[in-house]
């Protein structure tokens, strides 16, 4: 980088800091309004979806925003401009959020088996659009932001996000209470879009220089020829995709928590709402102590704390069947998320070599998709044949191996220094 494009983004780091920072806050807010956790499965099921259906959404979400960086990562890594990239194709990820709003006003009434069919077409656009450039994205997050405020960054925006959208989740429940189905999820969807499209706004107001990466430009067929090469050279990137998989098998019962509630427990729809408000106010607390704590540390120690949250997810919902033991589920499940949200991906920033964050993020994402999809699907199936108990301790033990795998396999090494 040369001198020149560093003055430009010292010069512009405190309005790049902001306006992402407002991006991520306001794309939270919509998320909570069409969560994948709550709202989202909760509209499968009062369409009457089974329990593979609602299994599918977070598969479906974790396939779209894992998979599609493993191919796009190859051609970001050789942009100069990261972030034109990201604004020419973002909003084929923003307008599905209308189209759920629009299939509540007659499609999801007059035949849900047809609104079931075109709420997954939605969540596909979403999440795979937003998956081919989240490589795109954070490199351009990498290049604007120094390494010691990475975390803070990651911390800001959500946890800013997490904590309006515990205003949002209140009002979603107001939504759910006050107006029938589907009547109620018009609200929240549209909203979700009204949020989404703010958080557009945001993107289109980053500064970044065109700044010729560093690294000699590679052929697309040479770039994959060598990925196994570099898995079997880095046994830190190996054993942290490992540790990965074993997370995403451990979050299989994430999804099944609200349905969980709501179906075996005999809480009330708007209940979904208190849980968001649990899972967001756990998550924007945490998300702060989390940024500190792996910018001034080390993003191990912040893993460890993740871990440890999700496998408090099964043990409350295991041995503990009132509705504080399940609002404390989601608590715990706000932990791992913002835990995985922060140092997540900055440990990533600090394995990478100088230029190859993309293709660390691309694999870290793309080699975790099977499990991804399997995990819920699995569980849903676990629920049908046998019991949600039965998903809850086979979550537990897979979330404990994945905790275990982490403190003795993964280094406390030095960050790469810039």
């Amino acid at each position: 980088m040369n001198e020149d494009s560093q003055l430009v983004i010292i010069r512009n780091y405190r309005w790049n800091f902001t306006v992402n920072s407002l991006n991520a806050a306001f794309y939270t807010v919509a998320m909570t309004f069409a969560s994948i956790v709550t709202f989202l499965p909760l509209f499968i099921e009062k369409l009457g979806g089974s329990n593979l259906l609602i299994g599918l959404v977070p598969s479906v979400a974790f396939i779209g925003y894992q998979l599609p960086g493993m191919f796009s990562a190859a051609f970001v890594e050789n942009m100069p401009n990261k972030l034109r990239f990201v604004k020419n194709i973002t909003l084929i990820e923003r307008l599905p959020f209308l189209i759920l709003a629009l299939l509540c006003l007659g499609v999801a009434r007059e035949n849900p088996q047809v609104a079931i069919l075109f709420t997954f077409v939605c969540l596909i656009l979403i999440t795979f659009t937003s998956g081919t450039i989240t490589p795109a994205w954070l490199d351009y997050i990498v290049k604007v932001t120094p390494r010691k405020s990475l975390g803070m960054y990651f911390a800001m925006g959500s946890g800013l996000g997490g904590l309006i959208g515990i205003g949002a989740s209140f009002w979603a429940g107001y939504f759910l209470k006050t107006y029938p189905f589907p009547t109620n999820f018009f609200y929240c969807f549209i909203w979700a879009f009204v949020a989404v499209m703010l958080s557009y706004g945001m993107t289109l107001l980053g500064r970044e220089p065109s700044v010729q990466p560093s690294q000699t430009k590679t052929k697309i067929w040479e770039y994959y020829q060598k990925i196994p090469l570099l898995l079997s050279k880095d046994g830190q990137l190996r054993n942290y995709i490992i540790f990965r998989n074993l997370q995403c098998l451990g979050s299989m019962a994430s999804t099944f928590f609200v349905v969980y509630g709501v179906k075996r427990l005999g809480f009330p729809d708007q209940s979904a709402s208190w849980m968001t408000v649990s899972l967001l106010l756990s998550q924007s607390m945490s998300f702060f102590l989390w940024g500190y704590i792996g910018d001034r540390y080390h993003h191990k120690i912040v893993l460890i704390f993740g871990a440890i949250g999700l496998s408090l997810t099964s043990v409350f919902a295991l041995f503990f069947s009132t509705y504080w033991a399940i609002l404390m589920v989601f608590v715990f499940l706000g932990w791992y998320y913002s835990a995985q949200g922060t140092s997540g991906l900055a440990i990533l920033r600090d394995m990478a070599p100088e230029g190859r964050y993309p293709t660390y993020l691309a694999l870290s994402n793309g080699l975790t998709v099977l499990a991804a999809f399997l995990a819920p699907v699995l569980g849903g199936r676990i629920a049908d044949l046998y019991s949600y108990r039965s998903m809850f301790w086979l979550a537990f033990c897979f979330s404990v191996a994945g905790l275990l795998f982490l403190l003795f396999f993964i280094p406390m090494r030095k960050k790469r220094m810039e």
